[in-house]
């Protein structure tokens, strides 16, 4: 069938109620047609009416990316991250869409829903796939303090990145990681008393700034862990941003618009997104690591699979990290044209890894 008779097929089962056969068309459709934006919101909306809104919010970013200019395509992520119970970013969504068509009725009554469920009114029941993301901090939160530390780390991550000066790119990886060490540290600080009370409890060392402090340390001392040091750095734009937005505001209008959204809910989960995909790499990328640099990086590797197993039991973006990575990498290798030793190759690593985390939680 031609696009346009797939599309007429998947809004005619939509229309029935025939969700998956709405899915299976578009589907059909986006194969022929990947830039067709109406498609992508076609096929989040019949996911989201299965109760699959992690395939909803997915396709509802890739109608954005198409075209950020569609409210209906903040009107799907909207709509996804409701169903997984993620209201501050279906707020910051609704919000988004909003600002280009103010007058949608829809929009504005699930954003005026969604505030009264965040100042404390009943949620909706439905599906969930874990506890919704946390709020990003405050505008006010990020002092000027916060600000130079985290433009530090940005500097010495972008010298490591991009290497300028390829001699020193280790060097600046372990600047940024110290940098990066830095922001815990005080942050640790504006959490816990100066005592000797707080040494001696236990809550202190397990504290997340404490180990990620301790993760920082050995970062620093060990030879360079690829992706490792990008969490850091996708946090430290946002702290950049919130600490000199007034700044900011007066660069070129594509600079200061992409600054303006990460300071919105819906950035700022976006932030911690992509935190958790770079984290989840690093764990999925470990076997080739050793292989590639030896056993010298056992031991910094040991202390970010352990940061990254703790931190899949309570962060809700790490836990669809894994989840979205691991789904893609089993339909890649499971495709019929990779051959069937790589897949067997990848399954015995994907079952060392997990095995190996699951060791790891013990420690």
């Amino acid at each position: 069938m031609s696009v346009m008779d797939s599309k007429a097929a998947g809004n005619a089962a939509f229309k029935t109620g025939d969700m998956e056969e709405a899915v299976k068309c578009y589907t059909e459709a986006i194969g022929d047609d990947p830039s067709d934006k109406v498609l992508f919101s076609n096929r989040s909306a019949a996911h989201s009416k299965l109760g699959q809104f992690k395939e909803a919010l997915l396709d509802a970013n890739k109608c954005i990316s198409l075209d950020a200019a569609w409210a209906k395509g903040h009107s799907r992520r909207g709509a996804a991250y409701m169903g997984l119970r993620s209201w501050r970013a279906a707020l910051g969504a609704f919000e988004e869409g909003l600002k280009l068509e103010p007058d949608n009725k829809y929009m504005l009554e699930e954003a005026e829903r969604m505030r009264k469920i965040l100042e404390g009114g009943n949620a909706p029941s439905a599906s969930s796939a874990g506890p919704p993301p946390p709020a990003s901090a405050p505008a006010g939160a990020s002092n000027r303090l916060h600000g130079v530390i985290s433009f530090n780390i940005l500097l010495f991550t972008f010298f490591y990145v991009v290497p300028l000066f390829p001699r020193h790119s280790a060097m600046a990886y372990k600047a940024s990681a110290a940098f990066a060490m830095a922001l815990f540290a005080v942050n640790l600080k504006a959490q816990w008393p100066i005592a000797m009370a707080t040494l001696k409890n236990a809550a202190f060392y397990r504290s997340e700034e404490m180990q990620s402090m301790l993760l920082c340390l050995m970062m620093i001392v060990s030879p360079p862990l690829p992706f490792a040091i990008m969490p850091f750095a996708a946090v430290a734009v946002q702290n950049v941003c919130r600490a000199y937005a007034p700044l900011i505001q007066k660069l070129p209008g594509f600079v200061s618009q992409r600054a303006a959204f990460l300071l919105t809910e819906e950035g700022g989960q976006m932030v911690h997104a992509f935190a958790a995909v770079s984290e989840v790499v690093v764990c999925f990328m470990s076997p080739l690591v050793i292989l590639a640099q030896g056993f010298r990086v056992a031991v910094v590797l040991f202390f970010y699979l352990q940061h990254i197993a703790r931190r899949y039991e309570s962060n809700f973006w790490t836990k669809q990290a894994v989840s979205q990575l691991t789904l893609k990498l089993d339909g890649f290798f499971s495709h019929r044209w990779c051959p069937a030793p790589v897949g067997m190759i990848y399954t015995r690593v994907k079952g060392v890894v997990g095995l190996a985390i699951n060791k790891i939680k013990s420690f």
